[in-house]
This record gives C-alpha cells, sequence and structure tokens, in this order.
C-alpha cells in the first residue's frame, strides 16, 4: 500500500462478533480486541455484512453494515425471531420484507456448557409457513430446537435464513426440524 493510499475493507462477516459480551470472569472481550486492531489499521472504511451485534459495529472507526436479504415477501406468512438479540433485526427484515407478523421466539441457555435447556414461541403458527432470520448458524442448535418448537405448535412450513451458514455439523442436523435453509454465505462450500 503507498503512502497516504486510503484502503478500504470488506468482511463478509465480523470475527470474534458473536463474543459481544462477556459471560464468565476473566474472559476478554474479544470482539473489543479484534475491534481495536482493526482500528490500528486506519482503514478509510470498513463495510460488514450482517454484523452479529450492535457492540461490534459500534467499536469500529469508519463502519458500515449492509443487510442483503431475498425477495420472500409472497412465500410466508410470519418471521420468526430466534431468540431477543435477533427480535430488532426480524421487525426490520419484516417491513423490507412487507411480512406483517413477527413472531418471538426465545431461549434458555447454559452459560458454563453452551447447552440450549429450552426453547419457548410467544404467538400462534398454527397452519402457517414460517421464516427464522438470523445472522450466522454454526452448530444449529438454537433453530433446530426451534423448528421443532414451531413444528410441535402446528407450523406447516419451517425455513431458515440466515447470512453466514457456518454449519459445522453438517446440513443434515436439521432434518425433521427446519424444511429449507437459505445462506448468503455458506462456508461449507468454499
Amino acid at each position: 500500500v503507498m503512502p497516504n493510499s486510503k484502503v478500504h475493507l470488506k468482511l463478509p462477516y465480523l470475527p470474534y462478533a458473536r463474543q459481544d459480551r462477556v459471560m464468565n470472569n476473566g474472559e476478554s472481550l474479544a470482539v473489543a480486541v479484534f475491534c481495536k486492531a482493526l482500528n490500528a489499521l486506519s482503514f478509510e472504511s470498513v463495510t460488514v455484512t450482517d454484523c452479529h451485534s450492535d457492540v461490534g459495529l459500534a467499536l469500529i472507526n469508519n463502519v458500515t453494515n449492509i443487510i442483503e436479504i431475498p425477495e420472500f415477501k409472497d412465500f410466508y406468512d410470519c418471521i420468526v425471531s430466534p431468540d431477543a438479540g435477533a427480535l430488532k433485526k426480524s421487525f426490520k427484515y419484516a417491513k423490507l420484507l412487507g411480512i406483517k407478523e413477527v413472531i418471538r421466539a426465545d431461549k434458555t441457555r447454559d452459560v458454563t456448557t453452551g447447552n440450549i435447556t429450552g426453547t419457548e414461541v410467544y404467538g400462534n403458527v398454527d397452519g402457517r409457513k414460517c421464516l427464522i432470520l438470523d445472522d450466522i448458524v454454526d452448530g444449529g442448535l438454537t433453530f433446530i430446537k426451534l423448528g421443532e418448537k414451531l413444528k410441535e405448535r402446528g407450523a406447516n412450513q419451517v425455513d431458515l435464513f440466515v447470512h453466514h451458514g457456518i454449519f459445522s455439523k453438517g446440513k443434515d442436523v436439521f432434518k425433521g426440524s427446519i424444511d429449507n435453509i437459505y445462506s448468503a454465505y455458506d462456508w461449507t462450500e468454499i
């Protein structure tokens, strides 16, 4: 890079974005550590695709967050927010897509083990086509448990759209709980 040149960085995924809070004493705030190093490089601008949380965005200088979603408008009756962290984003997606209802779901998690200990859905999904929207899927347990709960509550179809599809446990683990999976960045195919 030439001195005084302007460099623009595009990140399809912000590393450590999921480590946006300290869960146990003695842990670092990993996203803050990464963003401090990123800012030291003095990029003219940084563009991130669907950053996991506002914490990462707040820590990066000259950042823009891009959210791109397919046209799902006429295919689904409702959007399902998988947890409290995705609720604000789910309302934004619903407005962009013209989908009239967002159904909130919650999970309880044992922070020491990472295990999901409960899933709840607040709203009527009986006979409906549901689209779960979120930024990332890794092993998929959140979505598997949510899909099971939605089908138990009578949903006709449960599909999942995520920007970042890691699928560390493969995609077969979703059979029976998620009907279709869509991912803007499917890291299993790279």
